[in-house]
């Protein structure tokens, strides 16, 4: 979901880059599960802002300059049941890396590996025999997901 960069200022304030749409909905949240390669915890939010293009957000116990930046590099994640139920036909990129992506006569693309937002749309990058770039367009492209047999059934050529 985000990003813990450096320190901001001198009361263990950090810079938080934010991967969510819109970037400012990270704001909602009030703890944090955190995980980097040397630390895993959590992390509770005293105050949070914006700040001019980055995320500002003090966390419990965090106090002071030096102790910010023992956070830097940290991935920020909320559990499961604090994110909102999306509505239909809208979902999670991370509910959609791993399926199965079939053509509509059952042929197998490969699975998805991960999403991209290009701007004009999101776009399934599929790895199978090769690595395919599909976009993630409801009823145009993609015709069905059904995460709990875990495939996505696309109408794209297979050439493409």
């Amino acid at each position: 979901m985000a990003t813990v960069g450096a320190p901001w200022g001198l009361q263990g304030w950090v810079k938080v880059w934010s991967a969510t749409s819109p970037p400012d909905n990270l704001l909602l949240y009030r703890q944090f599960a955190g995980h980097s390669k040397r630390w895993q915890g959590t992390l509770e939010v005293e105050q949070c802002k914006r700040q001019g293009r980055f995320l500002a957000f003090k966390f419990r116990g965090v106090d002071s300059r030096t102790d910010a930046d023992k956070l830097k590099g940290i991935e920020l994640q909320v559990r499961r049941d604090q994110l909102p139920v999306p509505e239909v036909d809208e979902y999670y990129w991370h509910d959609l890396v791993g399926l199965r992506v079939e053509a509509l006569d059952g042929a197998l693309y490969g699975h998805i590996v991960e999403m991209v937002e290009t701007g004009a749309n999101d776009v399934m990058v599929v790895e199978g025999d090769r690595q395919r770039w599909i976009p993630f367009l409801i009823d145009q492209v993609v015709l069905e997901v059904d995460l709990d047999k875990r495939v996505c059934k696309v109408d794209w050529d297979a050439d493409f």
